[in-house]
């Protein structure tokens, strides 16, 4: 009876020793997965950070204006000395095919710098249809690109009034003045349509026809809504005022 006693205790000694163990071996094992698991995000977070710096790298590199100055060396140079050029531009320049890299100095690609050239050549900002004030509050407010007024006179039919802008759709009506006439013998009902994939909103009140050019993401119920409240008046700066109040 002693012995067993004696036996009982000693396993319950011992059971408790192996359970001290095995609790501080999983407390360890707990610990070293928590650590591993805290350095796996943290890998994982600079891994992340170093893919958007990458990206991000890259968007600049490729994606670049020609300044004037570097420009005018392209077209009058075809070899460059590796320090006229700054890195970013340089290396953007190499991904565009404009230069290629020989050690020491860059080969300017000439016919790739001519076909450029060619293609902007004769560009410039148009002054015309130019009121910036209006621009800026009608698109970031509601998503119009352009307000066009026209008037109708039976005597001489359309009369263009005011354009806040230069657009698209202003681009393509100068080119083809048709195609007011052909939207307005629609009618007065017209409200919505769409011009060579230029949206328009269109509003007609008091023998004038008020036009706005959408984007995408505009919603052409608020615009109508909006261009009922214009008021329409002779004067430009009147036409302004309503429209930067609306």
């Amino acid at each position: 009876m002693v012995v067993g006693i004696t036996q009982l205790i000693a396993l319950a000694v011992l059971s408790f020793i192996v359970g001290m163990i095995v609790s501080r071996i999983i407390r360890i094992l707990a610990g070293y997965l928590s650590v591993e698991r805290r350095h796996m995000e943290h890998l994982r977070a600079r891994y992340e950070m170093l893919r958007r710096q990458t990206i991000e790298e890259g968007r600049r590199t490729r994606y670049i204006v020609i300044p004037p100055d570097i420009l005018e060396k392209l077209t009058k140079y075809t070899v460059l000395d590796v320090e006229e050029l700054p890195a970013g531009i340089s290396e953007a320049l190499e991904l565009s095919g404009f230069i290629e890299r020989h050690r020491h100095g860059y080969l300017v690609n000439i016919e790739a710098v001519t076909r450029y050239v060619e293609a902007i050549r004769g560009l410039a900002p148009r002054g015309t249809y130019l009121d910036p004030e209006v621009s800026r509050h009608l698109l970031s407010r509601y998503g119009i690109m352009n307000i066009f007024i026209y008037e109708v006179s039976r005597e001489e039919g359309l009369i263009l009034r005011y354009v806040s802008s230069s657009t698209r759709l202003s681009d393509r009506i100068n080119r083809d003045p048709g195609i007011i006439d052909n939207l307005f013998m629609l009618g007065e009902n017209i409200s919505t349509a769409e011009i060579d994939g230029s949206k328009i909103v269109v509003h007609y009140r008091d023998g004038y026809y008020i036009i706005a050019e959408i984007t995408t993401t505009a919603d052409p119920e608020t615009v109508r809504r909006i261009l009922e409240q214009v008021r329409i008046s002779e004067n430009l700066d009147q036409i302004r005022e309503s429209l930067m109040n609306i």
